[in-house]
């Protein structure tokens, strides 16, 4: 379907009169996040992830191998583990996030 011609003096959409505008900055296109300093958000979860992952595996084993319950108990024990992990890093995530906008609204 066609679309109107515009007139060359016409402005262009989202500029005139009743246009809100905004200091905030683009959104970025490529798909990463700003994040302070020159830490990488894909590095994080990766590091995260491994420690995630390698205490289940542990706890498994420690479980399964060394104190030979059954493989059903030592799965569970093992992703109980990894889960508690997973919510002690949220709660510390939602604590240090918490603090740290306060801190940028004082100055």
């Amino acid at each position: 379907m066609p679309t109107e011609p515009q007139a060359p003096d016409a402005p262009a959409p989202g500029t005139g009169p009743g246009a809100v505008q905004s200091d905030a900055p683009e959104p970025s296109t490529d798909g990463t996040a700003e994040h302070r300093g020159n830490q990488s958000p894909r590095w994080s979860i990766v590091v995260g992830g491994a420690a995630v992952i390698g205490l289940g595996i542990g706890w498994f084993l420690i479980s399964y191998i060394g104190m030979r319950d059954d493989l059903a108990d030592s799965v569970t024990e093992g992703l109980g583990a990894a889960l508690g992990l997973l919510v002690a890093i949220s709660v510390i995530g939602a604590v240090v996030s918490a603090r740290g906008a306060h801190h940028d609204r004082d100055g």
